[in-house]
């Protein structure tokens, strides 16, 4: 039984092992030189062979394993959701005019039509979203949230009737890339 110690490296200290580990896998392999660019491949065939290694061998699979856990990060554990992840924006932000940085067709922002928060994004940008629906009524804002639905079937507000968790889940979904939407769901 072996005991594990958390090391915590350092973003530098990171690479400067990463390099001397690599050197060291270059020399052992008698591979003269590998430029920067071919060490994607390196990688891919060190981790297809040890991979294949890892399946038959328990002591070479526990060792790998052993290493990854002392040297990576720990892992945070995952928190209760009890405040919105967006800061709300004060009475003064939300009446303050907005920036238009982009241009969308009139038709989607009518006036009596529910609120497109994929049009307001086109429109006023990430940065400014939040201020945009927040002038909204709470009734405007759940009329909006089919919009999100249809792009993302399955979800929905935390509370329909909080304009905070409207609020916070069409910026979720309207404003994350998709990778980052399929690691957070």
């Amino acid at each position: 039984m072996s005991m594990t110690v958390e090391v915590r490296l350092t973003p530098a200290a990171l690479k400067e092992r990463s390099a001397a580990a690599t050197r060291h896998l270059c020399e052992t392999l008698h591979l003269e030189s590998v430029e920067p660019r071919d060490l994607t491949y390196l990688a891919l065939a060190l981790a297809e062979v040890a991979a294949q290694e890892a399946e038959r061998n328990t002591t070479f699979n526990q060792r790998v394993r052993e290493l990854y856990e002392t040297i990576s990060p720990p892992k945070k554990a995952a928190k209760a959701r009890t405040a919105p992840s967006i800061k709300r924006p004060t009475r003064e932000e939300i009446l303050a005019p907005l920036k238009a940085i982009g241009t969308v067709e009139q038709s989607r922002i009518a006036p009596y039509a529910p609120p497109d928060p994929y049009a307001l994004l086109e429109l006023f940008g990430a940065e400014q979203l939040p201020r945009a629906m927040y002038r909204y009524t709470l009734d405007s804002l759940k009329r909006s949230v089919p919009f999100v639905q249809a792009r993302h079937p399955g979800t929905k507000p935390s509370n329909m009737g909080r304009k905070d968790a409207i609020v916070e889940y069409i910026m979720r979904y309207v404003t994350e890339p998709v990778e980052a939407q399929s690691q957070a769901g």
